[in-house]
């Protein structure tokens, strides 16, 4: 190969020098996590050009002005229907009404006296404010929730509102359509929402038939084929079904086979739901309304969504999203906070486990102030490169008196808190960076004994069928394992 023109050459260094120089600019003023800054510095010098680019594809928050815009849609939204439901309102900590800041929050009623700080700060973080008279059943798979799921589907006589993450054009998303397309028939306002970057198995001649039948079908943050791959850090990774504005479901399974249990299990993802009747609903379905219209610049007809909702049991709840919207790192707070509050037990079952400094200190903590903390997670991940690196992090934990779990078998994807066995957090949010701050979340927090006590006792069985860490054990892993889980730890801020 001819060397290079001189004049070429330097050219390439200049143009190398430029880029690594505006590269390293907007890293500092824009990378406000300094281990994320530090990595991608060190990405664009030591790679020249390569480093730029992956920069560009991956580095580049773009969350910053698009969910700005989300957030006026959210509040033009929020203005609309805040009027017409009063669970749509903020917290009373959060108005501006005086008479209405010493009302206290309603998840202080079922709390004992040392959780009354932590239901303080759940109505200060809320974007809406508890509502009691709900009644939730937890959903075990996601053959049970499928089943429930396409069954109110079926019964719905005037609104269907579907968001997920990933929605695959199997036998189980085949399965939604063909429901969706049946509602739709009988006149029913059927709305798919899906995430572009999560939903990869998509069939469009299918979706396009669904919308022939009237079925309105969008994806979240895809302004265009091209920029809605791009752009692969905006993520909706919600998962919501509103039924007549009057049943509700939320968690962790995606619509795809890969939860169903005739899955094999090197394949299958075991996951949670819950179902929800009471006014909580309300609050799903101003979610979803908020994701839609940020999405189609169009406003559903409210009348068919958000009627009037009744009263079906005792649980207090709260729906609470996070994104990198007007609710910026909710998550993140949320989860600290609730491990600091801990009287008695912590239990933390996820799928992804990249704690910040917060969280892990918080957890450590807990742990030494005689806390039961138990941190279960799956033994097997469907990326290996995350169960790397959330081994790095476990060794200060397990020292600090946290207990540490993993379930064998299938891939466990459940997202789940328990706080003493009072208050439970069922939903999408995942113990990572994405979770904290880059996704759309969704979650619903659940205090009332009776129904905390159902999911508490799934965390108890996932908890007897998992082994436990030996933290003599762990420490005696050898130096190149321990530096290879190190090294994947260093990527956190991008896992």
């Amino acid at each position: 190969m001819p060397p290079l023109d001189p004049l070429w050459t330097t050219i390439l260094v200049l143009f190398d020098v430029l880029a690594v120089v505006l590269s390293a600019w907007h890293i500092l003023l824009y990378k406000r996590r300094s281990a994320s800054a530090l990595l991608w510095l060190n990405v664009v010098i030591l790679v020249p050009l390569v480093g730029t680019l992956l920069y560009v594809a991956f580095g580049v928050d773009r969350h910053g002005r698009r969910a700005t815009i989300k957030e006026l849609h959210n509040l033009a939204v929020r203005k609309h229907l805040a009027p017409l439901v009063p669970s749509l309102l903020p917290s009373p900590l959060r108005s501006d009404d005086p008479d209405m800041t010493a009302r206290a929050p309603l998840e202080a009623e079922p709390f004992p006296d040392h959780l009354d700080p932590f239901a303080q700060l759940l109505a200060r973080l809320g974007r809406y404010r508890a509502v009691a008279g709900n009644k939730v059943d937890f959903i075990v798979g996601g053959d049970a929730y499928f089943d429930q799921a396409v069954a109110a589907i079926d019964a719905a006589h005037t609104s269907v509102l579907l968001e997920t993450y990933i929605f695959d054009c199997d036998a189980v998303g085949l399965r939604f359509l063909d429901a969706l397309e049946r509602a739709a028939d009988r006149g029913v306002l059927c709305a798919l929402l899906y995430d572009a970057v999560g939903s990869l198995e998509l069939d469009a001649l299918r979706l396009e038939r669904a919308r022939e039948h009237g079925v309105k079908i969008r994806a979240f943050g895809q302004r265009s084929l091209l920029r809605g791959r791009f752009q692969l850090n905006l993520r909706n990774h919600r998962k919501i079904l509103v039924v007549d504005g009057a049943l509700g479901f939320t968690g962790g399974t995606n619509v795809s086979a890969l939860h169903l249990a005739a899955t094999p299990e090197r394949s299958r993802s075991e996951d949670v739901h819950v179902a929800v009747r009471g006014p909580a609903v309300t609050q799903l379905s101003a979610v979803f309304a908020e994701d839609w219209h940020s999405s189609r610049g169009e406003a559903l007809d409210e009348k068919l969504y958000l009627p009037p909702t009744e009263q079906h049991g005792s649980s207090v709840c709260r729906v609470l999203p996070s994104g990198p919207d007007g609710d910026y790192g909710a998550f993140h707070t949320l989860i600290v906070a609730a491990i600091h509050s801990a009287g008695t037990s912590l239990d933390l079952v996820t799928p992804y486990f990249i704690p910040s400094e917060a969280v892990s200190m918080a957890l450590k903590v807990a742990a030494m102030r005689g806390v039961r903390v138990t941190l279960i997670l799956p033994e097997r991940l469907d990326h290996w490169f995350m169960g790397q690196a959330t081994n790095s992090y476990l060794g200060p934990l397990l020292d600090a008196g946290v207990q540490i779990r993993k379930t064998p078998g299938a891939f466990v994807h459940a997202k789940v808190t328990v706080v003493d066995d009072l208050w439970a957090l069922v939903g999408s949010s995942n113990v990572d960076p994405r979770g904290y701050w880059l996704n759309y979340e969704l979650n619903l927090g659940i205090a009332g004994e009776q129904d905390v006590a159902e999911i508490s006792a799934w965390v108890q069985q996932q908890s007897a069928r998992s082994i436990p860490l030996d933290p003599a054990a762990w420490r005696m892993r050898g130096l190149g394992i321990q530096a290879f889980e190190n090294l994947w730890a260093l990527f956190s801020p991008l896992l």
